[in-house]
């Protein structure tokens, strides 16, 4: 009789390691997400889906609390093996303060994932205001300058390498005092980690 109840003991501990073996796979493609708690499943109430953009694949959407955002689909190269979205490989590792675009997780919206990001479309790139009268000043030329370099020396030191900088993809935020900008770089899941830094 003890040895049956030792068995059936035995037996249903299996079941629960199984049970949460399962569960732990279901579960994976989101454990990144989980970890840096930036999870939007389908039907959040957080999330609240506005519109197609035109001319593209990206939705434009509502984030409690912050507003307007951009929703950008998430490649199937943009998944790596048991890691999550590349966003959040990039992105978890940058301090909210660094100027890059806000990324505030990754959604799922109509049966795709998507990177819920800062609605940038209306500030203008660096390109489109080279040649404004606001930049004219050389120490705002300097500054904007000093403040990208910072950013990507940051970048660098926690081991995010971006391919591609440049004035189109370096967008200027206006400040409050409606006089200053604030650069602000975009494309950051085209960069690239390098391991050793820090």
């Amino acid at each position: 009789m003890q040895e049956l109840l030792t068995r059936t003991d035995s037996t249903q501990q299996q079941m629960n390691n199984i049970r949460r073996l399962g569960q732990l796979q279901a579960d994976k493609q989101w454990q990144d997400e989980e970890r840096v708690n930036i999870r939007f499943p389908e039907g959040d109430p957080r999330l609240q889906l506005i519109s197609h953009l035109d001319k593209s694949q990206d939705l434009l959407a509502s984030l409690k609390d912050v507003g307007r955002v951009i929703c950008k689909e998430v490649k199937n190269d943009g998944i790596r093996s048991g890691r999550g979205s590349r966003h959040v490989e990039i992105y978890h590792l940058i301090s909210t303060s660094t100027l890059v675009q806000v990324f505030y997780g990754i959604a799922e919206l109509e049966g795709k994932r998507y990177a819920v990001m800062e609605d940038i479309r209306d500030d203008p790139t660096l390109a489109a205001m080279v040649d404004s009268t606001e930049l004219n000043d050389t120490l705002t030329r300097l500054h904007l300058a000093y403040e990208v370099a910072s950013a990507v020396a940051y970048l660098h030191s926690v081991g995010i390498v971006v391919k591609n900088i440049s004035d189109v993809n370096i967008v200027l935020k206006r400040l409050e005092d409606r006089r200053r900008f604030r650069p602000c770089l975009t494309n950051l899941e085209d960069s690239r980690k390098v391991s050793g830094a820090g």
